[in-house]
């Protein structure tokens, strides 16, 4: 019984660490990243907007998971750059700083796309912190 549990242990420790390692090859840490959140119409930045876009959908205070956002770390990218891919008319705009003045244990992955470069994918704070730490932008 005790190998059958050490057996467990060590196949879920070898797994975080792949999930780790694979997370870690395109994790956003740079605190000037920018973060563009596109949305259409409705009150401005607003919490229920950007928890709607959560997969799985998120209530203002409920964690989002893997909200699709654009985002870049590279200086010379500009805000209308990660714009540009976005289908919407209206856009919550931040930076990874700000987001984790509001939660520190944000996190951000680049996921490219075929139609959008900057595509990232944002977990781990709330729609509200968000809003609070977003501006908008029409």
């Amino acid at each position: 019984m005790n190998t059958r549990l050490n057996t467990r242990f060590a196949l879920v420790l070898l797994s975080l660490a792949g999930i780790s390692a694979w997370a870690g090859n395109n994790t956003v840490t740079a605190g000037i990243t920018k973060i563009v959140r596109g949305y259409n119409g409705g009150s401005p930045c607003a919490a229920a907007t950007v928890g709607a876009g959560s997969m799985p959908s998120a209530g203002p205070k409920e964690d989002m998971s893997n909200l699709s956002v654009s985002c870049s770390d590279d200086k010379k990218v500009t805000w209308a750059q990660l714009r540009e891919p976005l289908p919407n008319n209206h856009a919550c705009v931040t930076t990874l700083d700000d987001l984790r003045k509001q939660n520190k244990y944000v996190t951000i992955v680049k996921d490219k796309t075929p139609d959008n470069a900057y595509h990232c994918v944002l977990s781990n704070i709330t729609p509200t912190q968000f809003v609070n730490a977003a501006k908008h932008q029409q």
